[in-house]
């Protein structure tokens, strides 16, 4: 039995950092963000992106893994993976098998020579965002507009095609299209689909399209830890978990 681990930002808050959607999330004040943080703007104007951009990436430097990736790490076993949407590398502390399907915060890469290095912040705050060759150096990360990299693709598909028996779904709302073929693909492999979420009315839309879906969904409301807990317990237990589609309260 194999586990996938389907992460979003929801998993980060319990270590400190906040959600890009919703109350208090990194988007509420920005107009039109998915236009503000796309790769077509930044080749524009670099400064929009770095200055709506710094205040997350000085926010990952001051936290540690909380709550629900301590859980994790107690969870996975050697065949399980984690699938992150998050930049901040917090899900490297529970396992080697992790994907970072968006890329990670601390690097840029320059769009001529495509060199890697660390984010320079002093360099940033100076508004100097060219590379050594002269090029425009830009986040190594996936930007709004762009797709995800062939590599990461290639290893989504090596991952499904493993089979796993579950895959948790937490902290995500699951707003990328991507996200949803991902789902589909294990559900037509047989994968169970645990959907963890502390927002009832965000579980009733997603079950409200699973309906008439192939496959076995579980739909726990609760926060990230609190639903991996219960999780856990049901497997360590050998338990059943709720009828097919049925939603459990924590």
């Amino acid at each position: 039995m194999s586990i996938l681990y389907l992460l979003g930002s929801g998993a980060s808050v319990d270590s400190g950092l906040f959600t890009y959607r919703g109350p208090d999330g990194l988007y509420e004040n920005l107009d039109n963000y998915e236009e503000s943080l796309s790769y077509n703007n930044y080749i524009k104007n670099p400064e929009i992106f770095w200055n709506n951009y710094l205040p997350l990436y000085e926010n990952i430097l001051r936290v540690f893994p909380g709550p629900t990736y301590q859980k994790i790490k107690e969870m996975i076993k050697e065949k399980d993976y984690i699938l992150t949407q998050n930049l901040d590398k917090l899900a490297h502390s529970c396992t080697k098998n992790c994907l970072d399907l968006h890329g990670i915060y601390d690097e840029t890469r320059c769009i001529s020579c495509r060199n890697i290095e660390k984010v320079d912040l002093d360099k940033i705050l100076l508004k100097n965002y060219k590379c050594q060759c002269e090029g425009l150096i830009r986040p190594n990360f996936t930007m709004f507009g762009e797709n995800l990299n062939e590599n990461t693709v290639n290893i989504i598909f090596r991952v499904i095609k493993t089979k796993p028996k579950y895959c948790i779904v937490t902290g995500t709302t699951l707003q990328f299209s991507y996200l949803e073929n991902i789902l589909n693909k294990l559900k037509s492999k047989g994968t169970i689909i645990i959907y963890i979420d502390p927002d009832i009315s965000f579980l009733m839309d997603v079950r409200k399209k699973c309906k008439r879906r192939y496959g076995s969904k579980v739909f726990i409301c609760a926060k990230s830890y609190e639903g991996l807990c219960y999780v856990d317990k049901i497997l360590k237990n050998g338990e059943n978990f709720v009828r097919n589609g049925d939603v459990v309260y924590l």
